[in-house]
């Protein structure tokens, strides 16, 4: 934010159930969470935005601007995810399913995260994934938010959500910005660009998924002009 802040009012937004935000009550969607960010710039009075998001964040930031095009005038998202179950190993998939139909495997999964059980680590933290930055993993797997049961259950949720079929309603102006070494959303960054016709697609040499984390500046600096 302090790179922002010289030029621009700059806000960031902690969704519901997320950092310094109440507990979530029950399940939420991208709908939810969408309809929470406008809710917000209303408060503020504001009818033209940039809005912006980085993993998750991104893909919440192309749906509030698909449902509520009038308030957002840019859309800056880096490496944003269209489909989590697609990343998934078969045994997570299913572990998911069973999650879904079965609410003791729900709740069975759930007390292991909260326990911070080795088996939560092995089940949903994959080798191939550890270009994600310490400070995610120690988020996804730690923290007190993610012990909450509808956060789990929201996450349920987004991970079977298909955005894809969405895109093409999206008409707001949108920079896609991902890493040359971001192995796990990079192609979703390209596949949006080619949807999109009003998007730029910008790929940064030697980045991974946690870019913005190691390099907040640089990022920063694509506001520029805006």
């Amino acid at each position: 934010m302090e790179h922002l802040a010289p030029q621009y009012h700059v806000y960031a937004l902690d969704l519901p159930g997320f950092g310094n935000s109440d507990e979530l009550k029950e399940r939420h969607d991208y709908k939810n969470f969408a309809g929470s960010i406008i809710s917000f710039i209303d408060s503020l009075h504001i009818r033209h935005c940039i809005l912006s998001g980085v993993s998750f964040g991104g893909a919440v930031v192309l749906e509030t601007a698909r449902l509520y095009p009038a308030w957002i005038s840019q859309v800056i998202v880096y490496s944003p995810p269209l489909h989590f179950i697609e990343k998934f190993t078969k045994g997570q998939k299913h572990a998911l399913r069973l999650s879904e139909l079965l609410p003791f495997i729900r709740y069975g999964l759930f007390w292991l995260m909260k326990s911070g059980s080795p088996v939560i680590h092995n089940l949903f933290w994959q080798e191939k994934l550890q270009n994600i930055s310490p400070v995610m993993k120690d988020i996804f797997l730690q923290t007190r938010k993610f012990k909450q049961r509808a956060i789990f259950e929201s996450l349920q949720t987004f991970a079977y959500t298909d955005l894809r079929p969405y895109l093409k309603e999206i008409t707001t102006p949108t920079k896609i910005i991902t890493g040359e070494c971001d192995h796990l959303f990079r192609e979703e960054a390209k596949y949006i660009h080619g949807v999109l016709p009003n998007s730029e697609y910008l790929e940064i040499v030697n980045a991974d998924h946690s870019f913005i984390i190691k390099n907040p500046k640089k990022y920063a600096s694509f506001f520029k002009g805006i």
